[in-house]
C-alpha cells in the first residue's frame, strides 16, 4: 500500500449552513408521530384479533373433549395405539 498518497489528502470545504439543515432535518423527524386515531384504531384491531384468536382456542379445546366423549360412547377406540 502506498502511504505516500495519504499525505496529498486535502481538507474539505463544507457548505454553508449543513449543519443548521442537518439539525432542522432531526428536529423534523422528532416532531412525526402516528396520529391518535390512527394508533386507537390500530390497539382495538390488534385487541379484536387476539380475542378472536382466544375464542378459536377455546372452541378447539371443546371440540377435542366432544369428539372424544363421542368416540367414547358408540365404543370406538380414541388411541392409535397399535399395542
Amino acid at each position: 500500500m502506498d502511504l505516500d498518497n495519504l499525505s496529498k489528502i486535502q481538507r474539505v470545504e463544507v457548505p454553508p449552513f449543513l449543519l443548521s439543515k442537518i439539525l432542522h432535518k432531526i428536529e423534523q423527524t422528532k416532531k412525526e408521530r402516528i396520529p391518535k386515531n390512527i394508533s386507537f384504531a390500530m390497539s382495538i384491531i390488534f385487541i379484536l384479533i387476539l380475542v378472536f384468536n382466544a375464542v378459536i382456542l377455546i372452541n378447539y379445546h371443546s371440540n377435542a373433549n366432544t369428539t372424544e366423549s363421542f368416540a367414547t360412547s358408540i365404543n370406538l377406540i380414541s388411541n392409535n395405539s397399535l399395542y
